[in-house]
This record gives C-alpha cells, structure tokens and sequence, in this order.
C-alpha cells in the first residue's frame, strides 16, 4: 500500500472502522455490503473478523462473498492470523478452506513453513492436500534451516505412522516437494 498522509490514513481508518462494525452485525445484508468495501479498504487487521464470521455465519450469501475476499487477499501480513485460525479445533472442511485461501490468494508461507506442517500433520487428507499445493507453489525460501526442520518434522511423522493410506501418500509427497525445494 502506498504511503497515505494523515488525512488519508484519519478518513481510511475511518472506513475501517465503519467496516467493522458492519462485519460485526447481525443483518446480513450488512455484513455482505461490508464485505463487498473490505476488497477496497480492508488490511490484514479485518482477517480477525473474517474469520470469525467465516466460522460463526452460516447464511450462503455472507459465505459466497467472504470466499471472494479470501481468495482476493493481497496482503502477507494475513497468513499468520488464518494459520491460527487453521490450528484451532475447527471442522475439517473450515480448516481446508482456510489453508486453500492462502494460495488461491497467492500469499506466501515462507515465514511460516513450520506452522503449515504443523497444521497439515494434526489434520486430515483435504487439510494435508490444501497444504501440498500451498508448498508446491512456494518460493524456496532464503534459508535452509526452516526446510530441514520440516523434512525431520515430516519424515518423522511418516515413521511413527506407517499406514499406507491416502493421507500418508500425501504427507509422503509433502516430504518429497520440502526435499526438492531443498535440493533446487
């Protein structure tokens, strides 16, 4: 984002704030307007909001926009806040969006590859499938350290649960993208 002036950054604070507190209706169509503003005026401190809307409204028209707004976000600093959001005891299909709206949106884990694992090992085959293609399509990152840890992480996971289902397949091809990544 471009450095705003005082006023700008008053008038989009401003903005915000009308924001959220639309997020945090009840009236629905509220919700969906506000929705609709955070894709001009949101940053990452909404994602909080989001999240909990996303988790706690069930109406279809509120879930459809909140997809497009996750799937539209452009900014890094909401991956820490969704991979929090993953790690809580939430249901599987709730866990797999979350991981899928980090590259769907294109938003890097560079920082963050060893919550991923976490997450991707705790969970089940749709949650370790989202976190393959998050790997898959990441950047190799500028030290080695964070992938060792992970192969470790990985490897020792595979040792300690040897049934040759779905899951351990995937977490197998995880295993295989970490060591690629460290290799190339």
């Amino acid at each position: 984002m471009k450095k705003l002036t005082a006023t700008q950054e008053k008038s989009r604070q401003k903005k915000l704030k009308k924001i959220t507190e639309k997020l945090q209706s009840d009236d629905n169509k509220a919700i969906v307007s506000a929705l609709k503003e955070v894709k001009e005026h949101g940053d990452a401190s909404i994602i909080p909001f989001l999240i909990d809307l996303f988790l706690n409204n069930q109406n279809q028209e509120v879930q459809d926009e909140l997809q497009k707004v996750f799937f539209g976000l452009n900014d890094q600093d909401a991956v820490k806040p969704i991979l929090n959001a993953a790690e809580q005891n939430i249901e599987s299909y709730q866990r797999s969006f979350l991981l899928s709206a980090i590259w769907e949106a294109g938003l890097s884990i560079d920082e963050h590859l060893d919550q991923l694992t976490n997450i991707a090992l705790k969970s089940d085959y749709m949650s370790m499938l989202e976190a393959v293609t998050i790997v898959e399509n990441m950047k190799r990152p500028d030290e080695d350290e964070p992938l060792k840890r992970n192969i470790v992480k990985v490897k020792e996971y595979l040792l300690d649960n040897p049934e040759q289902d779905d899951k351990y397949r995937l977490t197998a091809s995880y295993l295989e993208i970490l060591s690629e990544q460290m290799v190339g």
